[in-house]
């Protein structure tokens, strides 16, 4: 059996490939999702799920680092102070 170079060049390509499947776990719920009931609603502390942790709270016009945490509770509240959108991040 004669092969070409390119034969041969195609057939070690395809033996490197191999499928594989990764599964990714979702991190606990860090309390974002107890906290949407109170969108639209004014903050107050005692709206922080009870075992949240970490929580940071900000507005419009406050500085946050951008790294991410998935077990964060991120509370971004509008200029009123209202709860605008609560996130684990």
């Amino acid at each position: 059996m004669k092969m070409t170079l390119g034969g041969a060049l195609a057939l070690m390509a395809l033996a490197g490939c191999e499928t594989t499947t990764t599964t990714v776990s979702q991190p606990a719920d860090c309390g974002a999702a107890a906290m949407q009931v109170y969108l639209g609603q004014t903050f107050t502390q005692s709206m922080i799920p009870p075992g949240a942790e970490p929580v940071r709270v900000g507005g419009p016009t406050t500085a946050m680092t951008a790294d991410f945490n998935p077990n964060r509770l991120t509370v971004l509240l509008d200029g009123e102070g209202k709860l605008e959108e609560a996130k684990c991040q």
